[in-house]
């Protein structure tokens, strides 16, 4: 039993049909505001004028093709659902009507499916409505950071980045689809002790932070970038690869040089 009120639009030429599901959905105590539209132009105009949870629908109205109520319903909400409350259609309908995007199928001589089909396909739109709301947050998270996300497959080579608005220089070798990190920066990773640790640490699948090396792009100029990673599993627990962010810090590794170079001149002259 729903115990939040649900608003129920019902695409039905046949009245007396409507009446049924209106009194099923009352026998089961749901809370339901309803309307009827007895076409697809007054099925618009309803949509167009407030916001539903939900629609049923009977697949085969006059002058009216199931995709346009479709069309209608996920126009105005795409994560709206459709169920189809029809009398016995046959497997191929049943099939086709699921394609073009009903969520359900209940028969009207079956009507007790009625309200546990409407209460799942309400919590699972709910559940796809959060999940896309999660996507563009994290969508407009990654337009207005800095910082590059990247991943790598299973070999250590970069394998996806989501590049931020600006061409920045110090990103060319996430760039480097393919290619390990080390690759792309033309590192020897035997003979860099620094490369050659955190190697160690992605062959064990281990998480890292703050992995931070130097890059000198073919312009000539210098910079510094640090990396953050977490191993990705399967549900199997075989090691797909890594996905982090990258950050650039050139600026705050000159500064402290800076720094460096101004305290030991300043000693030198005390001394």
């Amino acid at each position: 039993m729903s115990e939040t009120q649900t608003r129920v639009l019902i695409v039905e030429d046949n009245g007396d049909d409507a009446e049924l599901l209106l009194r099923e959905l009352r026998r089961h105590q749901f809370r339901a505001e309803a309307k009827v539209a007895s076409n697809i132009d007054a099925a618009r105009a309803l949509l167009s004028e407030a916001a539903w949870d939900i629609v049923l629908s009977d697949y085969n109205l006059p002058n009216t093709h199931f995709r346009d109520v479709v069309g209608a319903v996920k126009g105005a909400d795409c994560d709206m659902p459709i169920i189809v409350v029809s009398g016995a259609v046959g497997e191929e309908i049943a099939v086709s009507l699921l394609r073009e995007g009903a969520s359900d199928l209940v028969l009207k001589h079956n009507l007790a499916r009625l309200v546990p089909a409407v209460i799942r396909e309400l919590a699972a739109a709910e559940h796809n409505h959060a999940r896309r709301k999660s996507e563009e947050r994290y969508r407009q998270i990654v337009e207005a950071t800095s910082d590059w996300i990247w991943e790598t497959d299973a070999h250590h080579r970069i394998a996806f980045y989501t590049e931020p608005g600006e061409q920045a220089e110090w990103s060319d070798p996430l760039r480097s689809v393919g290619r390990t990190l080390w690759e792309a920066c033309g590192i020897d990773v035997e003979r860099e002790a620094h490369w050659a640790r955190h190697k160690r640490v992605l062959d064990a699948h281990e998480p890292f932070r703050h992995f931070r090396f130097a890059y000198r792009s073919p312009a000539g100029g210098e910079f510094h970038v640090t990396m953050t990673g977490t191993p990705v599993f399967n549900r199997k627990g075989a090691f797909l690869g890594y996905r982090g962010v990258a950050s650039d810090e050139t600026l705050v590794v000159e500064t402290y040089l800076r720094a460096e170079r101004a305290e030991a001149q300043l000693r030198s002259r005390v001394f």
